[in-house]
C-alpha cells in the first residue's frame, strides 16, 4: 500500500490484511488474541446471503480506516470488515488475512468477497458475452474516437468520422477472456468509460447470487405414462425360466 492517501488510485479500493503502521490513511495495529465475530450489520450489501455464525479468526488487525467508513463485521475488540466512501471513493477493508482456514475455507468468505466486488464495481450490470461474439460500440455524439482495452492491455482505436457518427462500431477481437474497457475520447479529454466482459462459461453458472426457481410440473400424469406401455415382458421371461427349469429336471431324472 502507498504511504499517502493521495497516492491511492482514483477508483474504488479493496484492501485486505493491510501492513502495520500508518499507510494511505489507515492506522493499523495488531490484535494479540483470537477474535470471535459478535456483531454484524445485516443491512450491509456485503453480507447479503452471508452467514458468519461461529466464525473466529486466530489473527486479525485493529485499524482506524479513513473517515466515512463504518464497521460491517465486528469482534468485541475491533471492526474486522469495514465499508464506506472516502472523498467519493468507495472503500472496503478486510482487517485480516483471508488465507486463514477458519475463514478462507468457508462459503461465507467468497460470498462476502463477491458482494464487495459487486458493491465496489463501477460497471455493475455491464454486458457479458461469450468468446468470439461481436460487441457493438456506441460512440457518443462528441466522441472523436473510441478505445477498447482488452484484458492483456492491448488497445484498439476506432476513429469516429462524419460518415460513421451515430452508427454502431462492431468490435470482433473478443477471443481473450476477461474484462474489456471502452473509453470514449473527445477533443481534449476522455468523455466516458464503460466495460464489458468476455466469459468462457455460461453467465447463469457464474452468477452465484441466490435466486428462486419456479416449481416444475410434469406435463403428463402417472396414469398417462402407465397407459403408454403396450405390453409387459415379465410373462415371457417367466415362461423361458420355467422352460429351462423343466429341461434341467428331465436331464436329472434320466440319470
Amino acid at each position: 500500500m502507498p504511504r499517502g492517501g493521495e497516492n491511492l488510485p482514483a477508483g474504488s479500493v479493496l484492501v485486505r490484511n493491510p501492513p502495520l503502521g500508518t499507510n494511505s490513511g489507515f492506522e493499523v495495529g495488531e490484535l494479540k488474541q483470537a477474535q470471535q465475530i459478535v456483531r454484524v450489520n445485516p443491512r450491509s450489501p456485503l453480507l447479503e446471503s452471508v452467514d458468519l455464525t461461529g466464525v473466529f479468526l486466530p489473527k486479525a488487525l485493529k485499524l482506524a480506516p479513513p473517515p466515512g467508513s463504518s464497521p460491517v463485521v465486528e469482534s468485541r475488540e475491533a471492526g474486522l470488515v469495514w465499508e464506506g466512501v472516502d472523498e467519493g471513493r468507495k472503500v472496503v477493508v478486510f482487517a485480516f488475512d483471508p488465507r486463514q482456514p477458519e475463514i478462507g475455507q468457508r462459503l461465507a468468505f467468497p460470498l462476502m468477497l463477491a458482494n464487495a466486488i459487486g458493491w465496489l464495481s463501477p460497471n455493475t450490470g455491464s454486458a457479458t458475452i461469450p468468446p468470439g461474439q461481436t460487441f457493438n460500440l456506441q460512440p457518443l455524439r462528441d466522441a472523436k474516437d473510441v478505445v477498447v482495452r482488452d484484458p492483456t492491455g492491448k488497445n484498439y482505436v476506432f476513429t469516429v468520422t462524419d460518415a460513421n457518427r451515430g452508427k454502431a462500431i462492431p468490435f470482433v477481437q473478443t477471443e481473450q477472456i476477461g474484462r474489456y474497457a471502452v473509453i470514449q475520447r473527445g477533443e481534449k479529454a476522455a468523455l466516458a468509460q464503460s466495460w464489458f466482459t468476455v466469459n468462457a462459461g455460461e453467465e447463469s453458472v457464474s452468477d452465484i447470487r441466490p435466486r428462486s426457481f419456479q416449481p416444475q410440473v410434469a406435463s403428463r400424469t402417472l396414469d398417462t405414462i402407465a397407459s403408454a406401455v403396450s405390453w409387459e415382458m415379465w410373462p415371457l421371461l417367466a415362461a423361458v425360466g420355467l422352460g429351462i427349469l423343466a429341461i434341467e429336471w428331465l436331464v436329472y431324472a434320466r440319470r
